[in-house]
């Protein structure tokens, strides 16, 4: 314990410092692939119906476009979408998703290095240095490859958790 403070306390104000860092310096990114992908699965498609321009996307014959990117981060938007069309709210932009993830990520970080047996004050150090350099820069700037990324380090770092802490092995083979 660092300063009196449980482990997961500590995880989750350093996630909750982080998701709020994060969203406060990135760019709000509006008009991402991830969400209309979720929209499109939840309406049985595997393509966006509409076009984006300005995004990396592989175009489809009969119109509309596929995302070459891994689905992951869409599949995690999917209750989310679900819940923005019953509101009939706007899409998000791609910097709330990505900071909530990458937050999460600080959290997990954290837990690892305490599974592994460091030191709270070294854990501490390591964990900050992970959360305020290069994932600062992916998590922060919002962009529809930083979602991926972030999305792959967090289930990176959630099957890690399970393994060192020798815990359902099945999902750490997801």
């Amino acid at each position: 314990m660092l300063w009196g403070v449980p482990p997961v306390t500590m995880a989750a104000v350093l996630s909750l410092v982080g998701l709020v860092v994060y969203w406060l310096t990135g760019p709000s990114a509006a008009g991402g692939m991830f969400e209309p992908l979720a929209d499109a699965f939840l309406h049985g498609r595997l393509f966006l119906a509409e076009d984006r321009p300005w995004l990396e996307l592989v175009p489809r014959v009969g119109g509309g476009q596929y995302v070459p990117l891994p689905p992951a981060p869409a599949l995690l938007l999917i209750p989310v979408e679900a819940v923005r069309q019953l509101l009939g709210a706007a899409e998000l932009p791609n910097n709330i998703p990505t900071s909530i993830v990458g937050g999460a990520n600080i959290g997990l970080a954290y837990l690892l290095l305490d599974a592994w047996g460091v030191a709270p004050k070294p854990r501490l150090w390591l964990t900050l240095g992970f959360a305020f350099t290069t994932h600062w820069w992916v998590a922060g700037m919002a962009g529809p490859h930083h979602f991926a990324e972030t999305t792959a380090t967090f289930f990176i770092l959630i099957a890690l958790n399970l393994a060192v802490r020798r815990r359902w092995a099945a999902a750490v083979g997801l």
